[in-house]
């Protein structure tokens, strides 16, 4: 019977490595600025310019991150982000992030259409030109909601594979055995 090799390399693990999610901008709530975005602020902004951003950590154009793509919802926009972790400002975000030292979302825009009341300015039409990962946020509600990351830094994560590994292995090597009967 002729020896079969069994051997095999783990190149790496199906995942959502760096991805997060978030609400960029919520609607209806006054921020920290005495500022209200209307729900549909950003409707003709993703018309115009597509649903796809820069992502930029704490509002610093030198420093993008990786990108965001928007969904306007009527309470909020929403987001689905993608950090380039091959940069280390993404992996100092992504740490951050983990650790909820830092959850807070912002958006850097400029006003095409406002009104006034009561002290308030309402937001009603703004042109998107980025969304930001903050430490303080103007919007308190505007948050990552979760964050996705390589299952391999995950300590618990690493042990789950890491069982799942021997069990593969100890299989293997059943086959193997019964293989050479």
């Amino acid at each position: 019977m002729e020896k079969r090799d069994f051997s095999f390399k783990i190149k790496s693990f199906d995942g959502d490595e760096g991805t997060i999610e978030g609400d960029l901008a919520v609607y209806g709530n006054v921020d920290h600025g005495g500022d209200v975005m209307v729900s549909g602020a950003c409707k003709r902004s993703i018309q115009n310019n597509g649903n796809v951003v820069p992502l930029l950590w704490q509002h610093r154009p030198d420093e993008p991150i990786g990108t965001l793509t928007l969904t306007d919802t009527p309470g909020a926009l929403k987001v689905k982000g993608q950090l380039l972790l091959d940069l280390p400002m993404a992996q100092k975000a992504r740490t951050l992030l983990k650790a909820g030292i830092v959850k807070g979302m912002s958006i850097g825009y400029d006003t095409m259409v406002e009104d006034f009341k009561d002290g308030v300015r309402y937001l009603k039409e703004v042109r998107l030109w980025e969304g930001s990962i903050v430490t303080f946020p103007m919007n308190p509600q505007a948050m990552v909601t979760a964050v996705k990351a390589d299952s391999a830094t995950d300590d618990d994560d690493e042990e789950q594979e890491l069982a799942a590994l021997r069990q593969l292995y100890a299989a293997l090597q059943i086959l193997g055995n019964a293989l050479k009967q």
